[in-house]
């Protein structure tokens, strides 16, 4: 505001001095037009100069507070009711001015405020949404398979209590990853990052996950590079991450697949990485699907069919892991020919960088 106290000021001020001009010019005009003649005569003369003077000077400053309230004034007013309206809850109020300067520039500012907050009130309805619909699912099951015991319509056998052992385990994984991402966001998960090598990390992960790999006869191909692959971060975390990329592969690869997974030091931007880079053979991911991968529970299959994918929640914990380790994740998908996450952390000391 004080760019417009500023051009009001200066308006203001040439007004004046115009107007101070004008008279002055009049006055000296007419006294050196008259200095010879009657003084009766040049009093009469100025007072008639004067008298048009004081009817011209409001006519000018009605026209210049007009000017100003057009210009000014106005679009203020139009911005005070729109914030008003967004007070209340309107946030589909949008302001238009124009013609430039700081007034235009500060309802553009508004605009783009009241679009972001409206986009954060659609995600997090959306989020709720979703949330509502993971929790109902799993407990649906239980209490559909509870119930049907206690009245005789299901047999109380060991592969009953198996189904509901699994829902429990499935609606306590997806408490536990709420929890992960919510502390995460909310920059309060809390890490105890130590020297670890990220290499032997990957290893034990494929060993541990072996049987699902058999289990669909997936093909592994790996090539772990275990010198240079030191970094620094909380063990834990780090396996979650590789998990959850594995996990991902073994999913949505068909039977008989084919899983790569590298672990080298790459050279990208000017600094050396220790990079992680899974690699599936399933059906991809399409190209209007990828920005959005990230995202709190959003799933390519718009079904939420539970055999063709997770909660949808797992890639955003892992991208924000990555994150809190100080790096950053990649993906790149062709339809028919399978996915690739490159994963990319920062290394503990300073490594040859490969070709």
């Amino acid at each position: 505001m004080s760019g417009i106290t500023s051009k009001l000021t200066i308006i203001f001020f040439a007004v004046i001095t115009l107007l101070i001009s004008l008279v002055s010019d009049i006055i000296v005009d007419k006294l050196l037009f008259h200095v010879d003649n009657d003084i009766g005569s040049f009093i009469k003369t100025i007072e008639y100069e004067i008298f048009w003077l004081i009817l011209f000077i409001p006519i000018i400053s009605i026209i210049i507070s007009r000017w100003l309230a057009l210009k000014i004034t106005v679009p203020l007013r139009k911005l005070c009711y729109s914030v008003d309206a967004v007070a209340k809850g309107e946030y589909n109020e949008r302001v238009n001015i124009k013609g430039g300067g700081e007034i235009e520039s500060l309802s553009d500012s508004f605009n783009r405020m009241v679009e972001n907050i409206e986009k954060q009130i659609h995600l997090r309805q959306k989020l709720l949404a979703d949330i509502t619909h993971e929790l109902k699912t799993p407990l649906t099951v239980i209490i559909g398979n509870i119930e049907g015991m206690l009245d005789g319509v299901i047999s109380n056998n060991e592969e009953q209590l198996l189904s509901i052992h699994d829902e429990i385990l499935r609606l306590n994984r997806l408490i536990k990853d709420l929890s992960d991402i919510s502390l995460a966001e909310a920059g309060e998960l809390c890490l105890e990052k130590t020297k670890i090598n990220l290499a032997d990390i990957v290893n034990r992960a494929l060993n541990m996950l072996a049987p699902l790999f058999s289990e669909k006869e997936i093909k592994i191909e790996k090539s772990i590079i275990l010198e240079g692959s030191n970094i620094m971060g909380e063990a834990t975390r780090i396996n979650q991450i590789v998990y959850n990329l594995l996990t991902n592969a073994i999913r949505y690869t068909a039977n008989s697949g084919l899983v790569t997974v590298f672990c080298y030091i790459e050279g990208k931007s000017d600094k050396s990485w220790v990079v992680l880079t899974i690699s599936d053979t399933g059906e991809g991911i399409p190209k209007s699907d990828i920005p959005f991968i990230f995202d709190h529970f959003y799933r390519v299959d718009k079904s939420r069919n539970r055999n063709t994918g997770g909660s949808g929640i797992g890639l955003a914990i892992v991208k924000r892991l990555v994150e809190l380790h100080e790096g950053f994740i990649e993906v790149n998908s062709v339809i028919g020919s399978g996915s690739t996450f490159k994963v990319y952390f920062p290394p503990i000391a300073k490594a040859q960088i490969s070709s």
